[in-house]
């Protein structure tokens, strides 16, 4: 029988890691991805613009273990490059 948790993370919901707020991309029984935004780049061109680029937000993934398996891990956060 299958039990709905109250404090069990769903996809959409935005959480605080590292002091920022991240929303939860995916989510299965043992972990969970979570997209975490970057610094925007600020910078000026040669002919005196200043743009700003903000880059597509980093995936981390939160989990149980290690990415290749294992058991009796504690959990960790495990980030992509």
């Amino acid at each position: 029988m299958k039990t709905s948790y109250p404090f069990r993370l769903r996809a959409g919901d935005v959480i605080r890691l590292d002091g920022q707020p991240c929303r939860v991309v995916r989510v299965s029984d043992c972990s969970a991805v979570v997209a975490v935004t970057k610094q925007p780049r600020e910078f000026t061109t040669l002919f005196g613009v200043r743009v700003r680029i903000q880059p597509k937000p980093g995936l981390v993934r939160i989990g149980d273990g290690p990415p290749g398996g294992g058991v009796g891990w504690p959990v960790r956060f495990f980030r992509d490059n």
